[in-house]
């Protein structure tokens, strides 16, 4: 197994919250006041995060959501105090992961899936790590991660699909009654 470490993020970056209102009134009202919150966070502000208003990261059913840079993860249905514990690697992996859509240069939703899977084993450490993904020729897919140290680790997987409700802005996930697929780790 990779070693578990929580060494703190690399100084600064971007934190761009969608709030892209004449598309979602979700991602307009909640991501507003979303930016607003996490731009006066001291705590940020000190580790040089800077925060930014952007349009159309995609999944406004997720809202609100972020994309951070420079590790280029897509995170859902934020509040100030999880921006700032997920921008800072503070705590553990599990309360975050429920938020986490995935990495902007992975690939596929199949990819995506077995990259969580990989990022709930290694922790936050895996944010620094240089990762891709793959399609292997049996079907199943694998990521690949390179630590800072040079050790390489690799996850491959047959990854499978569930159906889950697809949340309405302001509304209990109960109400929900549209579906979509989503890719899980199935071995």
């Amino acid at each position: 197994a990779p070693p578990h470490r929580a060494d703190p993020p690399a100084a600064g970056g971007d934190i761009l919250i969608c709030t892209h209102g004449r598309r979602d009134a979700c991602c307009g009202r909640q991501g507003t006041a979303l930016v607003m919150e996490v731009a006066t966070d001291p705590q940020l502000a000190a580790a040089g995060y800077r925060v930014s208003r952007t349009s159309h990261t995609g999944g406004h059913r997720f809202a609100p959501t972020a994309v951070l840079l420079p590790e280029g993860t897509m995170w859902a249905f934020l509040d100030a105090d999880l921006t700032s514990r997920i921008v800072l690697r503070q705590g553990p992996i599990d309360a975050v992961l429920d938020h986490y859509r995935g990495s902007t240069g992975i690939g596929s939703p199949a990819l995506q899936a077995v990259e969580r899977a990989a990022f709930a084993e290694v922790g936050w450490d895996w944010l620094g790590w240089r990762r891709h993904g793959e399609q292997l020729e049996d079907g199943r897919v694998r990521v690949v991660g390179e630590a800072p140290d040079g050790a390489r680790w690799a996850w491959a997987a047959e990854v499978g699909e569930r159906a889950r409700p697809v949340p309405v802005c302001g509304e209990p996930i109960e109400a929900a009654v549209k579906q979509q697929r989503e890719p899980i780790v199935v071995s």
